[in-house]
């Protein structure tokens, strides 16, 4: 023997309280009972259909436009959308002889354009960003990412010219793989 649960739409409920509450649906309760008691017929797949004009499913770097597929330009990164600041590691001072410093771009590296212009990149990108403030110029280091949002960074050490000497940092070049 095999339980059957049966389910009713409340249209198909509220419809009969209405027939019943009317008169009419002494017989009607039956017909639901047997047709809850029919066996359902067999799923069957519906076949595959694609529109004329709809395109086949997209690549990365493609849209689809009229119903053909156009390739689509990889998004730009823009540099000056990335805002960073840096941790100070350990900073050991000499007097008037200025001041060793370690520093590292802190959890605070951003980019502040659209999300999915980074996630487009799959092969990660590198970020070339200057640090100054050390004596003798401006110091070039290189952040990469993996894709993932997070950036693999290295500490910097400087030698400033003296305790009070500010140390920043800008992003100006980006690179990405896809």
């Amino acid at each position: 023997m095999t339980k059957r649960t049966t389910f009713f739409t409340a249209a198909a409920v509220g419809a009969f309280g209405l027939l019943t509450a009317c008169g009419a649906g002494g017989n009607l309760g039956v017909a639901v009972q047997r047709a809850a008691e029919t066996p359902a017929a067999p799923a069957t797949s519906a076949p595959s259909y694609q529109p004329q004009g709809s395109c086949p499913p997209l690549q990365q770097g493609q849209s689809c436009v009229n119903g053909e597929l156009v390739d689509t330009p990889p998004p730009s990164i823009d540099p000056a959308k990335f805002t960073m600041s840096l941790k100070v590691l350990s900073k050991h001072c000499f007097g008037s002889a200025g001041c060793n410093v370690e520093v590292i771009p802190d959890e605070s590296l951003k980019y502040d354009g659209p999300q999915s212009d980074l996630a487009y990149y799959s092969g990660g990108c590198s970020l070339t960003y200057e640090i100054d403030g050390d004596e003798s110029g401006e110091v070039v280091e290189t952040a990469e990412s993996s894709g993932a949002g997070s950036w693999q960074v290295h500490p910097t050490s400087l030698s400033t010219a003296s305790s009070k000497t500010k140390i920043s940092a800008k992003v100006t070049d980006v690179s990405c793989n896809s």
